[in-house]
Order: structure tokens, then C-alpha cells, then sequence
């Protein structure tokens, strides 16, 4: 299962919930292996994940950051957020 792209299909799905102002980048390392994983429980955790950042950063985010290597990760540049967290 190539999980750059099950994460993609995710988003295009979940684009109803990041239309509130939220601009998603990404970052997915282009050497990810493919893996051994049922698609559909894949894509319920990512819609899970997203579903829940956009709920967290609200109204007044204006980019969420999605990186996806050894780690994934979930970020925001969001007014709301405490500026200790931000990335750097």
C-alpha cells in the first residue's frame, strides 16, 4: 500500500473540513516503502487525525503542515496556538 497516496485520498475527501481557511502543506519523503496495511483502516485513521487537527485549530488557522517520513506529523501556524509549539 503506498501510504502517500492513501493519505491524499484522505485529504481530497476530508476537503470539506479544510475549506475553513485551512491550507494544508506537504512534506512526504519521496523514498517512503510501500507496506503491508488494510486500506480502508488506513484511511479511517488519517480522516480520524485530520478530522481532529482542523477541529483543534478552528476557525482562525491558516496552514496546517503534514509531514510524513519515518514519522508523521500534524502541525499548525494557528493564532491560537501557544507560539512554543509552532514549528520552527
Amino acid at each position: 500500500m503506498d501510504i502517500t497516496k492513501s493519505l491524499e485520498t484522505t485529504l481530497i475527501i476530508m476537503h470539506h473540513k479544510l475549506k475553513r481557511g485551512i491550507a494544508v502543506t506537504r512534506n512526504y519523503d519521496p523514498d517512503l516503502p510501500k507496506i503491508m496495511a488494510y486500506g480502508s483502516e488506513l484511511n479511517q485513521v488519517w480522516t480520524n487525525l485530520i478530522d481532529n487537527a482542523a477541529d483543534a485549530m478552528g476557525e482562525m488557522a491558516s496552514c496546517a503542515f503534514v509531514r510524513l517520513g519515518e514519522t508523521i506529523s500534524f502541525s499548525s501556524r494557528s493564532p491560537t496556538m501557544v507560539p512554543a509549539f509552532l514549528p520552527k
